[in-house]
């Protein structure tokens, strides 16, 4: 496992690699192969059990994302099998979005959030994230 370089705050994890689970309370692992915006905000909302008024776009994630109040563990992590969704446009404000909800957590507050991709992604993560 490796801290991400690119002022983003992933991680990146080499195939294979054991993941320190007692470093986080709550992991959340999101498959390969969501392709769609929907499919990973459906995925989200289910593994971090949004609240009902969850509005299933970007905003209300980032929203959720820097809240957490609804969910009794502490540290969050969420795992990523590949980089999704699949277009661009979509694939770059994900990442954003993630990036401004890492960044939005103190270590001092009630919550922290944690976001990993595999490691043959850094490349990818790190040019959208450049782009934006």
């Amino acid at each position: 496992m490796a801290d991400s370089n690119d002022g983003s705050g992933f991680l990146y994890l080499r195939e294979g690699a054991v993941l320190d689970d007692k470093a986080w309370d709550r992991v959340v692992r999101l498959p390969r192969g969501l392709r769609r915006k929907r499919e990973v905000l459906a995925a989200l909302a289910g593994a971090l059990s949004f609240p009902d008024y969850f509005g299933s776009n970007w905003d209300a994630l980032e929203e959720c994302l820097t809240d957490l109040s609804w969910l009794p563990e502490r540290r969050i992590l969420i795992v990523h099998g590949d980089i999704p969704p699949e277009r661009a446009r979509h694939r770059a404000t994900y990442l954003e979005v993630l990036r401004d909800a890492v960044k939005s957590w103190r270590k001092d507050e009630q919550h922290t959030l944690g976001v990993a991709f595999p490691d043959q992604a850094q490349r990818t993560v790190e040019s959208l994230l450049a782009q934006s």
